[in-house]
């Protein structure tokens, strides 16, 4: 919901700061989560995307909306002010990381998976 809501806002350059926290919070999140599953670059992992749209929102938050931006046009001009922005930025940090604390592993994760027999032609023991 956050990419979709996030991503909105970002089109329209309308709360520009929010709109680029809420994608950068949902890339953060990502981010971990693949890194908690997998190595860090790994090529299991495909973290390219997500770390290139978190930066891209982090770019997009200091820099503004632009000039034909929902933003510029109503006057919110105290939205691209650098402290706002950093308020807003770190504080969808700590939210990510207390979302990443608080998250619960499946009792069954824990476990490594068995191979598919299907993909290693062992058809005939899959009971």
């Amino acid at each position: 919901m956050s990419e979709l809501g996030g991503g909105i806002l970002l089109t329209f350059g309308l709360f520009t700061p929010f709109g680029a926290a809420s994608v950068l919070m949902s890339m953060l999140l990502a981010l971990a989560s693949l890194q908690l599953k997998n190595r860090f670059f790994t090529v299991a992992t495909e973290i390219e995307l997500p770390l290139f749209y978190a930066v891209s929102a982090i770019g997009i938050a200091f820099t503004g909306g632009g000039a034909f931006s929902l933003d510029a046009k109503f006057g919110f001009t105290f939205l691209g002010e650098p402290h706002f922005v950093e308020g807003v930025l770190m504080f969808v940090v700590v939210v990510a990381a207390v979302a990443l604390g608080l998250r619960r592993r499946c009792p069954g994760n824990d476990q490594p998976r068995k191979a598919d027999p299907y993909l290693h032609g062992d058809f005939a023991r899959r009971g």
